[in-house]
């Protein structure tokens, strides 16, 4: 008995070995496309399991793998298939070669055959709904019409082809069919280099019928974005890929009672490509920060006559249309006679197909120290209007603020209080003193305090300290007054803060990682020439290094790390938080090297 097992056994292995034999295939859906086309790889691995090690592709962005798994007994042998779908997005038109994709099963590697794939321009690909399933009736079935491009397509339509570098422009990704759309998914949406990007919040979308070439649609926006060039020259923004599919009609009385949907249809919209121009030098002020748009400035006080010592609140605030949320408003101007804290900002911005804007609010905190009618302002805020073509600005103030009641005297720490007349001390009543009773004997208990060492030390040390107190105070005066030497000085120490907080930000994985390290070069510059951070562009930054004398390697490493965390900000994607840290060790070396030279 146990031999008929043993052999039972033995043959069954055998089978399985022989049902189990892998296989590895990679098998597309056309092997020429147009440019407009999705191509669709898949790898099938067959008779045991792995997963497929896809390379790089010349002339393509691969997105993917969708996965699914087959398992099957046929007169008593096993197979199973586990399949990766993959979506090629073609960029180029040419002729291009898929290389052998390794699998590795079992501790082999296997590796499918090369496909060549020719890539025409337009769109050559039918697009086939997938045939009609079960029929309640029991009629045969029948395989649906094609979809051709004529029936089905996207646009990306934008507001301006030619603009300025950092106008806005509205970019709309809209659908056109004959068939109602139904489930509409964002395939493949790649990186906007070179763009600073707002979205735009669609909601629920209306379906609206438009004619077209002689022939009716339904249309609908799929997405809409605002985008802001950040460079000058010919900037294209990248094909939108979508998949969705359709509810089918016909003249059938049945399919009007019964919805059809199609299979998921491809649909990619056409590259777009926009010509920016530099903003022109002519009418440029120094204290141009970029600013490109339309704006107002407007500042308030929330009391028009407070009492010395009371605060008042200052609201400045900029609203117009452009990029608000990459703007500053200038510096407060000096304020003497007035404590100040620092602003709270608020902002209340909506990106809509009418473009990107809405308001921006700074909220000072101000305490007068001293009667009288106080001045504060004016503040001046320059812009390019691209509807005009020129430099425009906009100002504000001066506002008056009314200060009544006695002066006040500002103490070493910045504490205030009334300057009032001390009076004299007078005696309010006498009362018994209690008499002792003297001891028997008298003596010194211990060594007087008088005449020692620690005596005469107490004597000496608040002279002494006054002394490197005065000292203190008059070189924080000099250097006040010095504005140039003091904000070069604190330079490093203001970097080193700022990148302590973005090593925090970087722990955390948060985007606002770049712009904190963007926001700490940005800041040593400025603090190293005295210039406001605000106005610097990389350029700008470029030749006051060169002016300093730093060397052409470390200009270059700069302007790197500058580039880095600009592509971060302005580009969608996620970023690791081992890249963040790589960055911030890179600034952080940075800022050693140019402490060294500048």
């Amino acid at each position: 008995m146990k031999r008929f097992l043993l052999v039972g056994l033995v043959v069954l292995s055998a089978e399985l070995a022989i049902g189990q034999q892998v296989t590895v295939e990679a098998t597309v859906n056309a092997r020429r496309i147009g440019i407009d086309d999705v191509l669709v790889l898949t790898v099938s691995v067959s008779g045991g399991r792995g997963t497929p090690r896809f390379p790089s592709i010349d002339g393509f962005r691969v997105s993917g793998p969708s996965t699914s798994s087959r398992f099957s007994i046929v007169n008593g042998r096993t197979s199973s298939t586990s399949s990766f779908t993959y979506q090629l997005v073609p960029q180029a038109e040419g002729t291009f070669t898929i290389l052998g994709i390794p699998v590795a099963v079992a501790g082999r590697t296997y590796e499918t055959a090369p496909i060549r794939v020719e890539v025409v321009a337009g769109s050559v690909m039918p697009r086939r709904p997938r045939s009609r399933g079960f029929d309640p009736f029991g009629r045969q079935r029948r395989r649906e019409p094609e979809i051709s491009a004529e029936d089905v397509f996207i646009r990306a339509d934008v507001s301006k082809r030619s603009v300025y570098q950092g106008e806005g422009v509205v970019v709309t990704y809209r659908v056109y069919s004959k068939y109602m759309p139904h489930g509409p998914e964002v395939d493949d949406d790649p990186p906007l280099t070179g763009f600073w990007v707002e979205e735009v919040e669609l909601g629920n979308p209306s379906i609206e019928r438009q004619v077209v070439n002689g022939q009716e649609y339904l249309t609908f926006p799929m997405k809409q974005r605002v985008v802001f060039p950040v460079r000058t020259g010919e900037l294209t923004i990248p094909p939108l890929t979508l998949s969705m599919a359709f509810r089918l009609t016909s003249s059938d009385p049945f399919d009007a009672f019964f919805a059809r949907a199609s299979r998921p249809i491809v649909l990619r919209s056409s590259a777009v490509t926009l010509e920016v121009k530099p903003l022109p030098r002519e009418g440029r002020g120094r204290d141009f920060a970029g600013a490109v748009g339309a704006y107002e400035l407007d500042a308030v006080l929330s009391h028009e006559e407070v009492e010395a010592g009371n605060p008042v609140t200052l609201t400045l605030a900029l609203r117009g249309r452009g990029n608000l949320r990459s703007l500053e408003l200038p510096e407060l101007p000096d304020t003497p006679g007035f404590r100040t804290f620092d602003p709270k900002m608020d902002e209340r911005l909506r990106a809509t197909g009418a473009g990107f804007g809405g308001e921006k609010t700074w909220e000072y905190v101000l305490v007068p120290d001293s009667a009288g009618t106080k001045e504060i302002g004016p503040w001046k805020f320059q812009y390019f209007d691209p509807r005009v073509g020129k430099y425009v600005v906009a100002s504000a103030g001066p506002v008056l603020l009314r200060v009544s009641g006695d002066a006040l005297a500002v103490s070493a720490n910045g504490s205030m209080s009334a300057m009032t007349t001390r009076g004299e001390v007078k005696l309010l009543r006498e009362d018994i003193r209690y008499l002792k009773d003297a001891p028997v004997t008298l003596g010194l208990l211990t060594a007087p305090f008088y005449g020692s060492f620690l005596f005469y030390a107490s004597l000496g040390f608040p002279v002494f300290w006054n002394i490197g107190f005065v000292l203190y105070l008059k070189r924080k005066e000099r250097e006040k007054t010095h504005s140039t030497l003091f904000r070069s000085r604190r330079a490093h120490g203001m970097a080193r803060g700022r990148l302590k907080s973005a090593s925090k930000l970087a722990s955390k994985g948060s985007k606002d990682f770049y712009e904190e390290i963007a926001a700490a070069l940005y800041r040593y510059i400025g603090d190293k020439k005295s210039v406001s951070p605000s106005g610097l562009t990389t350029e700008s930054i470029d030749e006051h290094l060169e002016a300093s004398g730093v060397d052409d390697h470390l200009r270059t490493r700069f302007a790197a790390v500058l580039g880095a965390c600009e592509e971060a900000r302005f580009t969608p994607g996620e970023r690791t938080s081992e890249e963040m840290r790589a960055l911030l060790r890179r600034t952080e070396e940075l800022i050693v090297s140019m402490e060294r030279q500048f």
